[in-house]
C-alpha cells in the first residue's frame, strides 16, 4: 500500500467512528436516558465533542492525500454524479452539525427536545456520509472493492467502534457514582450493536475474493492479502468484542475502575483490528481494463 493511502485509512476509520458514536448518543438520549443513573447531558457533551474532535481529524488528514489541497472546494462541483462529491459535502456538512450539537450542549443554548433533533438530523447526515464512502469504492473497474462488502464493512466499523467508544465514556463516568444498579437494558443493546457489527465483518468476508475472471483484463497488478494479517485481525477483533460484552455483567460488582479498564481495553482492541482491516482492503486495490 502506498504511503499516501494512509491518510484514507484514518479519515474513513475516524469518520465512521464519528457516526457510530453519535449514534450510540441518539440511541441514548431516544430510549435509555430515563433507565440510566448517569447525566446524561454530560455523557452527551463528552461523546459528541469525542465525535467532532474525531469527524476534524478526519477531515484535516483528508487534506494528505491531496496534491493540491486548495483545490479541494472545486470537487463539490459535481454533486449530481460524483460520490466524492457528496462525501466531500456529507463530511463537511456531518463536522458541522457535530460542531452545532457541541455548542449546544456545552453552553445549554436549547431545549432537549430540539436538542434531539439537531443530533438525529446529525446521524441521519452521517450515514449517508458512510454511505457515500462506500459508493466511491464501489467501481467497475476495481473488482476487490466492488461488491456489497465494501459498504457492509464501512458501516461494521460504526457499529463496532462507536458504541465500543460509548460504553468506554460511559463507564468512565458512572465509575466515578457511588450508586449502584445492575446493567440496564443500554448495556445490553449496545453490546448486541457491537456484536451485529462483528457479524456484519464476517458476511462482508465473503464477497471479500473477486470473480477470477476480473484478472483476465487486469491493468494494475494485484496486491496479496497476508493471512497472518487477517488472523490477526480476526484475533484482536474477537478479543475486543470479547472483553466488552464480557464485561456488560461488571457492573453488578463493587469493581468500577476495573470495569472501566476492561471497556476502553476492549474498544483499544477493537480500534486496532479495524485499522489491519482498512490497511487490507486498500492493500487488495487493482484494476482491470485501461
Amino acid at each position: 500500500m502506498h504511503s499516501t493511502e494512509w491518510s484514507l485509512v484514518f479519515f474513513t476509520l475516524l469518520g465512521q467512528f464519528s457516526v457510530g458514536i453519535l449514534v450510540s448518543v441518539f440511541m441514548f438520549r431516544m430510549f435509555f436516558a430515563a433507565d440510566s443513573f448517569i447525566n446524561k447531558e454530560k455523557l452527551t457533551l463528552l461523546c459528541i465533542t469525542t465525535a467532532f474532535i474525531a469527524m476534524l481529524l478526519a477531515l484535516v488528514i483528508s487534506f494528505l492525500h491531496l496534491n493540491a489541497p486548495l483545490s479541494s472546494v472545486y470537487a463539490m462541483s459535481n454533486l449530481r454524479e460524483s460520490w466524492l462529491s457528496r462525501e466531500i459535502l456529507m463530511a463537511s456538512l456531518f463536522a458541522f452539525l457535530l460542531f452545532l450539537q457541541v455548542a449546544a450542549s456545552g453552553f445549554n443554548l436549547i431545549s432537549g427536545r430540539i436538542r434531539n433533533a439537531l443530533i438525529g438530523l446529525g446521524v441521519i447526515a452521517g450515514l449517508y456520509l458512510i454511505y457515500s464512502m462506500g459508493r466511491l469504492y464501489m467501481i467497475p473497474t476495481v473488482p476487490a472493492w466492488n461488491n456489497p462488502g465494501t459498504m457492509m464493512d464501512f458501516y461494521a466499523t460504526a457499529f463496532l467502534t462507536g458504541p465500543a467508544g460509548f460504553l468506554a465514556v460511559h463507564a468512565k463516568i458512572s465509575s466515578k457514582n457511588d450508586i449502584r444498579k445492575k446493567p440496564s437494558v443500554i448495556i445490553l443493546a449496545y453490546g448486541g450493536m457491537i456484536f451485529a457489527g462483528m457479524l456484519m465483518v464476517a458476511a462482508a468476508a465473503m464477497f471479500s475474493a473477486p470473480d477470477p475472471t476480473a484478472f483476465i483484463n487486469i491493468g494494475f497488478e494485484a496486491q496479496t492479502s497476508s493471512r497472518y494479517l487477517m488472523i490477526s485481525r480476526w484475533l484482536l477483533l474477537v478479543l475486543g468484542v470479547a472483553a466488552t460484552i464480557g464485561t456488560l455483567g461488571s457492573l453488578k460488582k463493587p469493581q468500577p475502575t476495573l470495569a472501566t479498564y476492561k471497556y476502553f481495553f476492549g474498544f483499544a482492541l477493537i480500534v486496532m483490528s479495524e485499522i489491519l482491516a482498512r490497511f487490507d482492503f486498500y492493500n487488495s486495490y487493482f484494476r482491470i481494463g485501461l
